[in-house]
């Protein structure tokens, strides 16, 4: 296409023989004429353009003759012109299963990759082949600490299309999914010649006991309402015991520190 005038005669080069557009003689070229997007780059419309642009140099009465016009060098460059998207983040939710985290997009565009982090909650978790508008979950096993209900937290988020990535920092308000519907009361039990803590409560169809303490969360051994805990000597340790049946669920937590003698 013709750059000052959009035709497409002769393959936008206009009248055979001649330039189409002429740039200044300077070090620096510029043409007369800018360009105008027929469409607007807005992520939704249009998100992703070509410009190519083909540059000869052209001499008119080439060698002194009168009427003779010449062609020289060429060369062909493409740019890219594309939509850098944003991602926000809709919803927080932490249930016994992970952290529910709802997102949306203003890259109209499936297939992408998204990955979200926070300092203290959890490390970076990615996901591909997502939708621009979905949900996906950071499970249990991947966090860092039991996030608290209405807890303000950070979460760094980034997206990758096929053409173009953004990164963001958001700050988000965690809520639980529903309300805790069953009462859960642990007793602790120590063993100081072992150093560890036995964790009983009234078992549900499912169960789970974690420890946690600064940077780790782990999962303990255990069944039938008995669960076995390890905790590091000489550190404030917190114990969440989860049980659920069904869509009801109840959790508690208890906080331990193990007195010992540390040899070294």
């Amino acid at each position: 296409m013709s750059y000052p005038d959009a035709s497409t005669a002769n393959s936008g080069w206009g009248d055979i023989g001649s330039a189409n557009c002429v740039t200044e003689n300077t070090s620096r070229k510029f043409a007369p004429k800018a360009i105008t997007m027929l469409q607007p780059v807005d992520g939704t419309n249009v998100d992703y353009k070509e410009l190519q642009f083909e540059i000869r140099r052209y001499e008119a009465n080439y060698n002194g003759t009168s009427g003779l016009h010449a062609h020289g060098n060429s060369i062909i460059e493409t740019f890219r012109l594309t939509y850098t998207p944003t991602l926000t983040i809709n919803s927080c939710k932490w249930s016994p299963d992970g952290l529910n985290i709802s997102y949306t997009s203003d890259y109209h565009r499936d297939g992408n990759i998204i990955t979200f982090s926070s300092d203290d909650i959890f490390k970076e978790c990615r996901f591909t082949d997502q939708p621009y508008t979905g949900n996906v979950r950071i499970p249990q096993s991947a966090l860092l600490r039991i996030p608290a209900n209405g807890e303000k937290i950070t979460i760094h988020s980034a997206i990758m299309s096929d053409i173009e990535s953004s990164t963001s920092n958001r700050s988000v308000t965690i809520s639980y999914v529903s309300s805790p519907s069953l009462t859960v009361s642990p007793k602790t039990i120590d063993d100081t010649d072992s150093y560890t803590t036995t964790v009983t409560f009234t078992p549900s169809t499912d169960d789970h006991v974690y420890l946690s303490y600064p940077g780790n969360l782990i999962e303990c051994e255990g069944s039938n309402g008995n669960y076995i805990v390890t905790p590091p000597l000489n550190t404030e340790c917190t114990i969440y015991v989860f049980t659920s049946n069904g869509s009801a669920w109840g959790m508690a937590s208890v906080k331990k520190t193990m007195k010992g003698k540390v040899y070294v």
